[in-house]
């Protein structure tokens, strides 16, 4: 851009003065300062943008700094100068020297040459497209005509340069400097070794191609196949003639640079001197001014719009690595909230590991209520070995035996037990185990018993003996068998089976407390967690033991989850945690409430048939009393009764 200012420069104060000197010829007076004042002004605005307005250091002919590579700056720019290199091409392909070397023939008939520069029928439309004239020479015969000399000057200089190229880039076989053997005559000389150069490989790649693979000219000088020898011949051909390969390419199409302004030799430093006088003067200023204005200008947008370009290609790279850098925090972001949210907590572990075994523990509580009821059943209906066998004789007998031997406490009845608790009692029982509810089964959060096998524990002992002095305390009397066939028992029979009914309303209440207090082998693993949590409140791993039982029952592990946990004091610190492990406990606890719920439902539709059962017996009470008086209505006196 520096050129083209530089160029208006010279001309903005030359056509500036020459149009002055014009307005002061033509005009007079103010119209002659308006029209010169006006000129200037207009050209002014863009000589501001013109400067400097005088020639580079060193870029004028004459000038002690005189610099040729600076001077080159001016020129119009061209290519390789590869004269000496083509010169030398076309003496060792055609044989001959001068213009006449375009018309010659190869020494084989069948096959003519192309012209001084032989090339292969494959590679002249690659290297020859691009040259002027190309479509006028494409067959052999339009190759070797005068017409086509120029195209095939063309064509060598772009294969020449195309070769260089692709040998810089092997590194010129990683040869350059070393010693080959020749071996070879051709046209009369023989060469044996020599030193391999630019030209040489050159020369060799103008005949063999230059290639990395196959028969380029890097693999032909390193092996000893059919056409080695040639392509060496070559190489060392053109090193011992001393060819030269230009190290740049430096324009070689150009013009020496005018001595100063209004050189007549450089039409952008024109600068006419103008005679008003002489007629065409005034066209030959705007031909000028077409020349320099419209032209400078023109190639000034041009750069001007291309630096514009770029600078939008640069907003956009910054909206693109604005948006990347967006994109990659966003994603850090989620990163992060990810590692955040889906890192669990240990107090969630906590509590998952005390739900793990309670499905199991709930089944087996479930089992373990119907063989309770089963077994207080089969006692009041006298059914199988019971204690209930013989009627209110044999069970009488048998608690009374029990008490003495294992349950016995001298001290009782003011010391007045002395003389019926002689034997010695068993240790493992409780004393009093069968008359004290809150000692044998309401306090014990888990109680020694399983009722699936047919071992008899002392715990499974004092409880029966609890609930048989809690249920069916007088048994009713034996029924001889030959006596239910009268008439007269079919009444009371329906009537003890109606009581009997109505107590197991009240056994399933109480088989359903042991039941959720019966230990289950499924909960012996969460054991070790439980004796790590309460730990924490003071307590002995012993004294843990005796609370919780070696296998918790479905009411400690309850009693762990729904009051225990909350009151460790780690539970309310490990509320100050992430949101969503905070969410997670809570959403924990409503299942854990759920459950617990659901235990309380069943508590309560237990309650309501109780409540039922009262209720049946006080209106079966007002029944008979009313079905009395219906009798004595009718004359038929009083009835069969089933009150008890």
């Amino acid at each position: 851009m520096e050129v083209y200012f530089n160029n208006i420069g010279w001309t903005y104060r030359d056509t500036t003065i020459s149009l002055c000197r014009a307005g002061r010829r033509k005009q007079s007076g103010i119209i002659r300062f308006v029209f010169c004042l006006l000129v200037m002004l207009c050209l002014s605005v863009n000589v501001v943008y013109a400067q400097p307005t005088s020639r580079p250091m060193g870029t004028t002919p004459g000038d002690p700094n005189f610099d040729p590579d600076a001077a080159g700056a001016f020129d119009s720019g061209g290519e390789c100068d590869w004269s000496e290199y083509k010169d030398y091409i076309g003496k060792i392909e055609s044989g001959h020297t001068g213009p006449e070397a375009y018309r010659v023939t190869s020494p084989r008939a069948e096959d003519p040459s192309w012209g001084k520069y032989q090339f292969t029928p494959g590679t002249w439309p690659r290297v020859a497209k691009d040259c002027p004239n190309y479509s006028s020479c494409r067959s052999e015969r339009e190759v070797i005509s005068s017409g086509c000399w120029e195209t095939q000057e063309c064509a060598m200089n772009a294969y020449t340069t195309d070769a260089k190229e692709c040998l810089e880039g092997l590194n010129w076989c990683g040869l350059l400097g070393q010693q080959i053997t020749a071996n070879h005559t051709h046209q009369g000389v023989t060469h044996g070794s020599c030193t391999v150069t630019k030209a040489g490989l050159l020369s060799g790649a103008h005949n063999a191609g230059c290639s990395s693979k196959g028969g380029g000219v890097c693999n032909l000088i390193k092996t000893n196949g059919k056409w080695s020898g040639q392509v060496k011949w070559r190489v060392c051909d053109a090193a011992a003639n001393g060819i030269g390969v230009p190290s740049e390419c430096n324009p070689t199409n150009t013009t020496t640079p005018p001595a100063g302004p209004g050189d007549s030799n450089d039409p952008i430093y024109l600068r006419p001197e103008i005679d008003w006088l002489k007629p065409g003067q005034f066209d030959a200023l705007l031909d000028s001014l077409k020349q320099v204005w419209v032209a400078t200008l023109q190639m000034m947008t041009s750069q001007l719009t291309t630096a514009m370009v770029n600078q939008v290609m640069g907003v956009g790279m910054l909206f693109d690595a604005k948006h990347q850098l967006e994109v990659q925090r966003e994603f850090q972001r989620l990163t992060a909230q990810a590692h955040k949210d889906y890192h669990p907590s240990e107090q969630m572990c906590t509590v998952g590991t005390f739900v793990r075994h309670l499905a199991e523990t709930e089944k087996y509580a479930d089992l373990t209520q119907v063989a309770i009821s089963e077994r207080m059943l089969d006692r009041e209906t006298i059914s199988g070995e019971v204690l209930t066998l013989q009627g209110p004789l044999s069970d009488h007998d048998s608690r009374v035996r029990h008490f003495v031997e294992t349950h016995c406490n001298q001290k009782d009845a003011g010391e007045g037990l002395e003389n019926l608790c002689q034997g010695a009692r068993d240790e493992e029982h409780f004393t009093n185990a069968d008359v004290d509810y809150t000692a044998t089964l309401s306090a014990p959060l888990t109680l020694k018993v399983n009722f699936l096998d047919s071992e008899l524990t002392p715990a499974e002992e004092d409880l029966m003996a609890l609930v048989n002095n809690l249920f069916y305390h007088e048994p009713f009397p034996e029924i001889i068998p030959g006596k239910t066939q009268l008439k007269r028992m079919s009444a009371p029979l329906q009537a003890m089976r109606s009581i009997t009914a109505m107590r197991g309303v009240a056994r399933n209440s109480v088989a359903n407390i042991i039941a959720e207090k019966t230990e289950s082998e499924e909960s012996a693993q969460a054991m070790p967690f439980i004796r790590a949590l309460i730990k924490d409140f003071g307590l002995e791993p012993d004294e843990i033991d005796k609370m919780f039982g070696e296998n918790p029952s479905y009411h400690a592990q309850m009693e762990i989850l729904t009051k225990t946990l909350y009151q460790h004091p780690d539970f309310v610190v490990n509320l100050y945690d992430k949101p969503a492990n905070v969410k997670r406990i809570r959403a924990a606890m409503r299942a854990i409430k759920l459950m617990q719920d659901r235990d309380i439902h069943e508590a309560l539709v237990r309650r309501e048939m109780l409540l039922s059962m009262i209720l049946e017996v006080r209106i079966r009470e007002s029944q008979e009393e009313l079905m009395d008086d219906i009798r004595r209505s009718l004359g038929a006196g009083r009835g069969p009764t089933t009150r008890r």
